[in-house]
């Protein structure tokens, strides 16, 4: 099942605050100007050639952080679009009388399997969705979290 709403905000926003963080250290680590180091003012060839190893860690760094910073920025993109052309499911409607397994696997798809959703906001959801016949099984029943499978029970 696909991702809602909000899970996909949350998403981009936690990819948002990581593109941030790698944005930081990136300018953190090319302030390292190797300019500022002069080889030729070096007391032996040790310290060039730890110079040059922290030079090429350096460089392999940033090269890192700019690749995670255009995957990260592609991901988020991605994401916006996406949530962006998805477009708006009505909950279906149910009389009782026939379109069962059409009403139940459409339901159970956007409400009952959801887990962002409580047992009382997933009851009040059936019965709005449900009118005639299938509305009156149902309608004296208390809209409690533990009524909510009696209901679906009653119904199915």
């Amino acid at each position: 099942m696909g991702l809602i709403a909000s899970e996909r905000s949350s998403i981009c926003k936690k990819r948002k605050t990581q593109i941030k963080a790698l944005e930081r250290i990136h300018t953190y680590v090319a302030s390292f100007d190797s300019s500022a180091y002069d080889a030729n003012e070096a007391e032996n060839s040790e310290e060039n050639e730890i110079r040059a190893a922290f030079e090429d860690s350096m460089f392999t760094v940033q090269a890192k952080i700019n690749m995670f910073i255009q995957k990260a920025n592609t991901l988020t993109t991605t994401a916006t679009e996406t949530h962006a052309r998805l477009p708006k499911i009505e909950l279906p409607k149910y009389d009782g009388e026939k379109e069962w397994p059409n009403f139940k696997d459409l339901f159970c798809t956007l409400v009952h399997y959801s887990k962002t959703i409580s047992t009382i906001q997933k009851f009040m959801f059936l019965k709005s969705s449900l009118n005639d016949h299938a509305l009156s099984m149902i309608q004296s029943i208390p809209v409690t979290g533990s009524n909510y499978p009696i209901s679906m029970a009653i119904i199915n």
